[in-house]
């Protein structure tokens, strides 16, 4: 998919780069108007585009990117090709104000399209050299049109290429939330707006770079005629630096923090528009031009990655549409502004307020302390807590009299942990036993613990879990990492023989179904800090509370509701007998064998008493038990892995013969290989998932860096043991030696990563041949 969104950006903004040397021609040629009158022409598209701006961010989180690109590449080819029968200044103010609305909507359509893409930071990144490339050849591919055979070549070579984004942009994905008009919005989200207040910040942050990119694209040629030169050159240079950080840089652009980038972007911008004004020299323009340069490339990535950042898929239109229309806002101040200055104390004084703006925009972006995330984790509502706790008890794992109850927690989760021991005693629990970790101790033991000890587990721990298991009690584990990459920098070996607090005991209480056990998340500071880049744990809970259907008039009522979606859809995977599912997309092509009438089901089980719970709050999924025996291929994770305290990023993992024989990732591969290596089966695949769209995780739009709430987002995989509710009842048995003759893989670990969204299609085949499953993250049976 991103191949064809770059060809079509390219084209999108080659036929609006095609414009940029003709239409100043044109009115002060054809149409007999003065200078000025370019001006206003140039004004009458900005001001359309800044107007057309909200309308864009609309129809993009409403009707879908492909149709805001598509409608807007279109009103481009349109006005482009009606410019053959214009004659009047009148209709071509009109066409050119008509062309703006299409510059607004092309635009957002597919910025929006990039910073939905699993790599984000990547494919925004990626369409700013194609929004560029499309702008720095067209006026070159212009004056040779023109050159050749007037404007007419012009502008129907400006259509002609608008016209082929269109097409181009009909195969892209649309790309709207399933529901994008029912959805209800998160209490302290924003309501209809010409604006979306998230992209605020970065798009001030834009208008005060584009004030130095104003400065020299306005400005530079009277400058060097004053120095007895031409800035044809210069500008092939500043192109030049521009396209060179973005490519060479792309890593460090896709995922350096962005506000980073952002303030190195205004000070380079800043720096170079002062220095034009203190050393007016060839060499002092040089440098400038250089500097100018590195920080416009470094810029445009960092603002639209900060505007979407968190966002759920039906506001990050909004978003693009906010950010990008400071673009014209700024350009318009600018020119205005730098004139007057200009005309009054010459073109020193306009680079030298360009310089200020674009160096006093970094301030934007410098660290604030926030003192309300700084102090003590915030307490959530008290009537969430219980709502929540009713969930748990209620529908995850529903409480008897008597039950002894276990919770696993970390320190940050004790108001949840507080809330559902009041819950349980309220519901006649005979005992709540709850138990902390701690990940800085955990840090400590693997720094200096002596290596031979890392894999012991205190005796007292196995035998509570023990314990729990012969009294087929109540088992809660909350999630959310205090600090997920605690771990971080530490020997990835000695890292991965600490599996604490993953407790063998545990997993066989789990696995065996020996009791009712639930996971459940909670948020926390550093989680927020590592998802949004700042520890605003009120904006992750708002999240999570819609996650966690919190948000609806009855919440026991809606999880029943979905589970028993989810049952159905199993219940017809189940009876298509499928043999094999392959997974299909970038970086991903992989063949998963199943067990003889492979069993689909969800997370809904039964303890060995048959009493159901619900093994993990949110659930979304739909899963069988692979034979570990036939996988084959290749698979590329799409979101980053917290594993053991470490984020792994860009993990790729070869399969042959059901084997594990290849990985490989940008960070945390040695940590995988270490894991992958615990025992005989940590190598195999044990699971085989697969999420859709309507997932109220996925449709967030966030990685979460939460393997509870990630798997829960999107189809995946997971290597270790098998999971018996996935195993056809034939098969079932406690006996490993049986289980590893049918397929099912076991082992002591057991681990999810993430392998869907919209590139990868997944196809089941079967007794009636190939069936796609999943396309575009929908369903398609």
């Amino acid at each position: 998919m991103i191949g064809r969104l770059l060809v079509c950006a390219a084209g999108a903004f080659l036929s609006m780069g095609l414009l940029i040397p003709a239409v100043p021609r044109y009115v002060t040629g054809p149409l007999g108007q003065q200078a000025g009158m370019v001006g206003v022409s140039l004004a009458v598209t900005a001001v359309a585009g800044v107007l057309a701006r909200p309308l864009a961010g609309r129809v993009a989180d409403r009707a879908g990117r492909r149709t805001a690109l598509c409608a807007g590449a279109l009103l481009l080819s349109g006005t482009s090709l009606a410019l053959l029968a214009v004659g009047h200044l009148p209709l071509f103010l009109v066409l050119r104000g008509v062309a703006g609305i299409g510059e607004a909507l092309a635009y957002v359509g597919l910025a929006t399209l990039a910073s939905d893409h699993r790599r984000p930071g990547a494919a925004i990144n990626h369409f700013s050299v194609a929004v560029n490339a499309g702008l720095l050849t067209g006026p070159v591919i212009a004056e040779t049109l023109y050159a050749a055979s007037g404007f007419a070549a012009v502008w129907v070579t400006a259509a002609a290429v608008a016209l082929g984004s269109a097409a181009l942009g009909l195969t892209l994905p649309k790309t709207t939330s399933p529901d994008t008009e029912s959805a209800s919005p998160d209490p302290g989200t924003r309501r209809a707006r010409p604006h979306h207040t998230s992209a605020l910040r970065p798009g001030f942050g834009y208008l005060a770079s584009v004030w130095g990119y104003t400065a020299i694209s306005a400005f530079l040629p009277l400058h060097l005629a004053a120095l007895g030169g031409s800035g044809g050159l210069h500008f092939l240079v500043y192109g030049g630096v521009l396209v060179a950080i973005r490519l060479a840089g792309y890593r460090l652009l896709a995922t350096a923090a962005p506000t980073r980038l952002a303030v190195t972007s205004l000070l380079l911008t800043g720096t170079g528009s002062i220095l034009l004004a203190a050393w007016p020299s060839p060499a002092g323009t040089w440098c400038a031009i250089a500097l100018i340069g590195a920080g416009q490339g470094l810029g445009l990535p960092a603002f639209l990655r900060m505007a979407v950042h968190g966002l759920p898929v039906r506001e990050r239109g909004s978003a693009v549409a906010t950010t990008t229309a400071f673009f014209d806002i700024g350009f318009l101040t600018a020119t205005l502004a730098l004139g007057a200055l200009a005309d009054r104390f010459g073109l020193a004084g306009g680079f030298a307020l360009a310089g200020v703006v674009s160096a006093a925009g970094a301030l934007l972006f410098l660290p604030v302390r926030h003192h309300e995330h700084e102090g003590a984790p915030l307490t959530l509502p008290p009537a969430d807590l219980s709502g929540y706790a009713d969930v748990v008890f209620d529908v995850a794992v529903p409480l008897l009299a008597d039950n002894r109850v276990l919770i696993n927690a970390e320190i940050e989760h004790a108001p949840l942990a507080r809330a559902l021991a009041e819950a349980a005693y309220a519901r006649g629990a005979r005992y709540v036993d709850v138990w902390y970790f701690d990940p800085y101790v955990k840090r400590s033991r693997v720094r200096h613990a002596a290596t031979a000890s890392l894999a012991e587990v205190p005796s007292w721990l196995d035998a509570r879990n023990d314990e729990l298991g012969r009294e087929s009690g109540v088992l809660v584990n909350i999630r959310g990492a205090a600090a997920p990459d605690v771990l971080a920098g530490l020997d990835p070996v000695r890292v991965g023989l600490d599996r604490m607090p993953a407790l063998t005991s545990r997993q066989r209480l789990q696995l065996g179904n020996l009791v009712r056990w639930t996971i459940v998340p909670y948020p926390t500071p550093e989680w927020a800090r590592a998802v949004f880049g700042e520890p605003d744990q009120a904006r992750l809970w708002r999240h999570l509370r819609r996650i966690l259907r919190l948000d609806e008039p009855d919440p026991r009522e809606a999880w029943r509701q979905r589970i028993a979606e989810l049952l159905d859809r199993a219940r017809r995977l189940t009876e298509m007998r499928l043999d094999a599912v392959r997974f299909e997309g970038p970086g991903t092509d992989l063949t998963i064998g199943l067990l003889p009438d492979a069993h689909w089901t969800v997370a809904r089980l039964e303890d060995v008493k048959g009493r159901p719970f619900q093994a993990n709050l949110p659930t979304e999924e739909v899963f069988t038990t692979p034979d570990y025996r036939r996988v084959d291929g290749t698979v590329r994770a799409t979101r980053p892995l917290s594993l053991d305290g470490t984020v792994i990023r860009d993990l790729e993992l070869t399969f042959a013969d059901g084997l594990v024989t290849g990985v490989r990732a940008s960070a945390g591969a040695d940590v995988v290989r270490a894991h992958q290596a615990t025992d005989a089966g940590a190598a195999r695949l044990g699971e085989l998932a697969l999420v859709d769209r309507s997932s109220r995780v996925g449709e967030s739009g966030i990685t979460y860096l939460e393997t509870l709430l990630d798997e829960n987002a999107t189809c995946h995989l997971a290597w270790g043991a098998g999971l018996p509710p996935g195993v056809p009842a034939h098969l079932r048995t406690d006996d490993p030696a049986r289980l590893d003759a049918a397929g099912v893989n076991t082992s002591r670990v057991h681990v999810d990563f993430m392998v869907g969204g919209p590139d990868v299609t997944v196809t089941g085949l079967g007794p009636g041949g190939k069936v796609v499953l999943l396309r575009d993250d929908a369903w398609e049976f």
